[in-house]
């Protein structure tokens, strides 16, 4: 048996597969981003945890002040920032419709988010909650629109894309991580079809869900010790049998989560293995399956004469460059992404045995100035 030549014929069926998700993905985002006016206005707490956030919270509150919705609140929790940061939130206590509140020392059996995030709920008065990053700048219609959806396919959670700023070429090497499960592994148009609760998909830049509901599953303190807890709490969400979908809101929320390579580089190390439940066997066993369905054609086609096995590897590439180019084509990160997807896959393994080896056997990432372990 011509083992080489089932290994490339697999490697071109996964990247079939790839293609597939990214097709779907591609067609029910833009299926699902049309503006539909809400029918009710229900009030809203827009809730925004903010640790040394000097350089951004000013952007992000100026532009929810701006949005054009009759019933919001705009609640910041300043967690024990040691910058400017308060200084800041102070000048806007003169809108009758903002608060913020300096949060408390965090326990140590929480992670800083899911702690700050549970503080929130708490101040909230809104029927339903929007949780925000204070690095978000917001359309004056994001409200109307997430709500309108909520009642179009009568979901109690909405998480989604915004549309992410990459000014660097470092950042552009980092960014497209945020994409890679809808990339290759997750068909989106499943979520709010499948019942199994392990379909989900959140990033916490972008959090809407029913309060009742979110209290129903415990609030935060369901997902108290998660580093990655925007897909945990998704799947809390389903796992109590309650509805969730993931959109495409590039046209109303945007964000530059990362200054430079160092920044984002620690940024999505610190959730890589965690994301994984910090399981060994499993990463290798992604690295594999990443080295070997995406990076090794590219090179085995690179350095090897022309022989059926390099024509087998030509078309999972294209197949693949397709697939990453159909995914990244919406996100509008440029060409260097796409074109260079090579380095960004190596990138992405040393990331991610960075990420196992500081927060397995180290004493952690350092985000926001607390060790995440």
């Amino acid at each position: 048996m011509d083992y080489l030549l089932l290994f490339f014929e697999l490697v071109l069926f996964i990247n079939l597969f790839f293609l597939f998700v990214s097709i779907s993905n591609f067609l029910f985002l833009k299926k699902s981003s049309f503006f539909r006016k809400p029918s009710s206005f229900p009030k809203i707490s827009v809730l925004i945890p903010a640790r040394n956030e000097e350089k951004n919270i000013e952007r992000c509150i100026n532009s929810l002040l701006s949005i054009d919705y009759p019933n919001y609140e705009i609640i910041v929790l300043n967690d024990n920032s040691f910058d400017k940061t308060e200084e800041i939130l102070k000048k806007y206590e003169k809108f009758d419709n903002f608060k913020y509140y300096n949060g408390k020392n965090l326990p140590s059996d929480w992670k800083g988010k899911p702690f700050a995030c549970e503080q929130l709920l708490k101040y909230a008065d809104g029927e339903i909650c929007f949780f925000t990053d204070a690095d978000t700048i917001h359309k004056k219609d994001t409200l109307s629109f997430l709500v309108g959806k909520m009642e179009e396919y009568n979901v109690d959670f909405i998480s989604g894309f915004a549309l992410q700023r990459a000014l660097s070429f470092g950042e552009r090497m980092i960014i497209p991580a945020l994409y890679l499960i809808s990339a290759i592994f997750l068909p989106l148009f499943l979520i709010p079809k499948v019942k199994n609760y392990f379909i989900s998909f959140a990033i916490g830049q972008i959090i809407f869900v029913k309060k009742d509901k979110l209290l129903q599953i415990g609030g935060f303190q369901s997902v108290k010790d998660e580093v990655v807890e925007d897909i945990a709490l998704a799947r809390e969400i389903k796992r109590h049998g309650f509805k969730s979908i993931f959109l495409d809101l590039k046209d109303y929320v945007e964000c530059r989560m990362y200054d430079g390579f160092r920044s984002g580089f620690k940024g999505i190390s610190r959730v890589i293995f965690p994301a994984i439940g910090k399981n060994y066997l499993l990463l290798f066993s992604l690295i594999v399956f990443v080295f070997s369905s995406i990076i090794y054609p590219f090179f085995y086609f690179l350095l090897n004469d022309k022989s059926v096995y390099s024509t087998l590897a030509l078309y999972s590439i294209l197949i693949f460059f397709l697939s990453w180019l159909i995914t990244l084509s919406e996100r509008k990160l440029g060409f260097i992404p796409v074109i260079l997807y090579p380095l960004f896959f190596i990138n992405l393994i040393v990331m991610a045995l960075y990420s196992a080896f500081k927060i397995g056997i180290g004493k952690g990432v350092v985000w926001k100035e607390r060790f995440v372990k």
